[in-house]
């Protein structure tokens, strides 16, 4: 649960601040979805003797599952609301300043201001001055 946590985390991140163009943004984000699904492909490939021999694990003793509420699995109830959370925080986090950035760097590059220098450094940052 922290692996996949962290690698959605830092992998948010990444998609937010290094993905420029809408096709960046595409491609960028299948890779994440790859290295978030390895594990599955692994699996996948893996032979039918291995297959079989995790279909026949069982729980380890002293361990039980959660009783279910209405239907709902606490785990799963769980892990939505974490993601909702999650997803709240990264958007007012990590997009709104970009967001921000954004817009002020088109209040700047289109109001007809045409006295100004920009420079842009290899993590995409944009520099201007009049």
């Amino acid at each position: 649960l922290l692996a996949c946590t962290s690698l959605w985390s830092i992998g948010s991140r990444f998609l937010i601040n290094y993905s420029i163009d809408l096709s960046e943004l595409i491609l960028n984000a299948v890779a994440l979805e790859v290295v978030l699904a390895v594990d599955e492909a692994f699996y996948t490939l893996a032979p039918s003797c291995a297959k079989l021999l995790v279909a026949k694990l069982d729980l380890l003793p002293g361990t039980h599952k959660l009783g279910h509420f209405r239907g709902l699995d606490p785990r799963a109830g769980f892990l939505t609301a974490l993601l909702i959370v999650s997803v709240v925080v990264v958007s007012t986090v990590e997009l709104s300043p970009l967001v921000k950035r954004v817009e002020a760097s088109r209040e700047i590059l289109c109001d007809g201001d045409s006295q100004f220098v920009y420079s842009v450094d290899p993590g995409y940052v944009v520099y201007y001055s009049k």
